[in-house]
């Protein structure tokens, strides 16, 4: 990720583990920022710094805390010394993993699992944290919220508190943590959340037959079905954005790529069908193409 005069990413090399490195783009200016997990290479990835997004002065990303052996938020200002855990109103423990971040003016806002549910703060530059929602259920989208911002918000899918779904809206205040739009509490979840051209859309189920994608303007009345797949449950694959349209890859009755365009917006199939671990590749203009695995895992 961009920071500074160069680029912070996680990288491993003969005698350390994935670390945290900084590049100015020289061979002089590219170093190990610091060891945060000490241990030759090699080490899992998975566990290395990655998710780097841009907090004020610092950088935030994700790694393991070798002081608990889980997961953790940590920033770093390009120095070693400068490279720590955020402190958080919770202890960590192994059901506190790190989801779904977004920056909202000069918060952090961000979402931690918390054992059977979620947890969503706001972070300032100082480094004090404020919760601005609990959800304790089930049925938290895998993976993540949807963290998303658009006009001054960050917006977000999560239980509506009676036994459905919604989409809900922050201003990065718990007064201003509230539901828009609420959704059946069946399969599938929400999910699948993205902006296009100023407006919301995601998957989600309104009644027993109807199963979609949904467009929102961020308000009850203005949240609408815009493709109704029908009565069985399907998922958003994968989502890029082209000039001109939002590209889907679909897992539903009529499995494959659609392409959504407007306003007004529709949703029509492309020739492209879809199978395996499939990924908009080369989106650009009006053109785009389908990478996906085969039977061969090829």
């Amino acid at each position: 990720a961009p920071f500074g005069p160069g680029v912070i990413f996680s990288a491993t090399d003969d005698t350390h583990g994935f670390e945290p490195w900084f590049s100015d783009g020289t061979p002089e200016g590219t170093r190990m920022i610091s060891e945060l997990d000490p241990g030759a290479a090699p080490s899992d990835p998975a566990a290395g710094p990655r998710q780097f997004i841009a907090f004020g002065t610092t950088m935030s990303f994700i790694a393991r805390n070798p002081a608990t052996g889980w997961l953790h938020l940590w920033t770093t200002d390009g120095t070693s010394g400068g490279t720590a855990p955020l402190p958080l109103p919770f202890a960590a423990s192994p059901g506190n993993v790190p989801l779904d971040r977004v920056m909202l003016g000069d918060r952090l806002i961000h979402c931690r699992q918390l054992g059977a549910g979620f947890e969503l703060l706001a972070t300032s530059p100082d480094g004090v944290s404020a919760t601005l929602g609990a959800f304790s259920t089930p049925e938290r989208p895998a993976g993540g919220i949807g963290l998303t911002p658009l006009g001054g918000a960050a917006w977000f899918l999560a239980p509506d508190g009676a036994g459905g779904n919604a989409l809900w809206r922050t201003d990065g205040t718990p007064s201003g943590t509230r539901p828009v739009a609420s959704f059946d509490g069946r399969d599938p979840t929400p999910h699948g959340l993205f902006a296009f051209r100023d407006r919301l859309f995601f998957w989600a189920r309104r009644s027993p037959d109807s199963n979609g994608l949904f467009v929102s303007d961020g308000t009850a009345a203005g949240t609408a079905l815009v493709h109704d797949f029908g009565t069985t449950a399907g998922a958003i694959l994968h989502v890029a954005l082209t000039a001109n349209a939002a590209v889907l890859l679909v897992d539903a009755v009529t499995s494959g790529t659609w392409v959504l365009d407007g306003p007004p917006f529709r949703l029509r199939p492309a020739p492209i069908p879809v199978s395996g671990n499939a990924r908009v590749i080369g989106a650009g203009g009006d053109d785009f193409a389908v990478a996906m695995e085969t039977a061969d895992a090829s």
